[in-house]
């Protein structure tokens, strides 16, 4: 938890808006290797002049990754309600934003070392803010050896 509180400042990516509500979403780690983690963050954000009422938010945990529940920004449920939610499974979240409000959400993706993905395979995580049409995707990469020392 520590390490999600200290990244989720730090959010900034590509954004996505359907209607009144927003996806501002971002890799923090990438390139990675097995047995390191992949962080993803979102932001989520009412840009409307009323309150979004309860919604869930919802993301994929990446191929080739788990998530411990204790790894997640405090609230999320796992889509098979046991831990560790492993890869295709969901995240999930229930929120509410009033006019103009912003929260961010995280999770961090620890990559298989028992069966590794070869080098350049794409880790995405689709986030989705259910009942707004609000949806975008982040990825991550398994980097060389010369990438990832370079990245250090």
């Amino acid at each position: 938890l520590a390490l999600l509180a200290s990244i989720l400042g730090a959010v900034a990516g590509s954004t996505v808006s359907a209607q009144t509500v927003s996806l501002g979403l971002s890799v923090l780690s990438s390139p990675v290797r097995a047995g390191e983690r992949a962080v993803y963050a979102v932001t989520v954000s009412n840009r409307g002049s009323s309150s979004t009422g309860s919604f869930t938010l919802t993301a994929t945990v990446p191929p080739f990754t788990s998530v411990a529940i204790n790894e997640v920004t405090p609230g999320a449920s796992c889509s098979t309600g046991t831990t560790p939610c492993t890869a295709g499974q969901e995240l999930r979240w229930t929120t509410s934003l009033t006019a103009g409000q912003s929260r961010s959400f995280a999770f961090a993706a620890l990559v298989t070392s028992t069966s590794p993905p070869p080098f350049g395979t794409t880790l995405s995580s689709t986030f989705n803010a259910i009942g707004f049409g609000a949806t975008t995707t982040a990825e991550a990469r398994i980097g060389t050896e010369e990438t990832v020392g370079d990245a250090v």
